[in-house]
């Protein structure tokens, strides 16, 4: 997780980062990993699926995986789809140069709004330190905080499919 965000610029040091997060249905963080901007999508893909905990449905049994994932057009890759096919998950990502993502805006916007929560948290918006470690340790501690807030608050219900987003700053 993480790896060396810094590049050398003409003016200073500076950083590139990609958040890559997983919502439940309501928007609620699951997961999430911090890479360098330029890392592909796809790549981390299958570890984010892996890093899905288990979630007690409401008749008291756990459920180990999702029923299905949303992911943007950014994890569309042969590989993506065969793993979860693989588990058993169906698989609703958007096709490069086939489908468009507006229909996927439906979903998306649970993510959205999870970054949203996320950055507002000033640690979180310029990143002061250079060790990588350290920057993700706050936004797993900003993501603690998130979830605590949003079930604390009434009528909050887990929801079975599985939404995966980026953002890169």
């Amino acid at each position: 997780m993480g790896g060396s965000c810094w590049r050398k610029s003409r003016r200073s040091w500076q950083t590139r980062i990609k958040l890559h997060l997983v919502c439940d249905g309501n928007g609620l963080p699951l997961t999430v990993a911090v890479t360098a901007a330029n890392v592909n999508d796809s790549t981390m893909f299958e570890a984010l699926i892996n890093d899905v905990p288990a979630v007690r449905t409401p008749s008291g049994w756990r459920r180990c995986r999702p029923g299905a994932v949303h992911a943007g057009k950014g994890y569309d890759a042969r590989h993506s789809r065969a793993y979860l096919r693989r588990r058993g998950i169906n698989a609703r990502i958007a096709r490069r140069g086939i489908e468009s993502s507006k229909r996927l805006g439906r979903y998306r916007w649970r993510v959205e709004r999870a970054l949203s929560w996320l950055s507002c948290f000033r640690r979180l918006q310029v990143r002061w330190d250079r060790d990588s470690g350290r920057f993700s340790a706050f936004v797993l501690l900003a993501c603690a905080l998130v979830c605590g807030n949003r079930l604390r608050s009434p009528g909050h219900a887990g929801g079975v499919a599985v939404v995966v987003g980026s953002y890169s700053h």
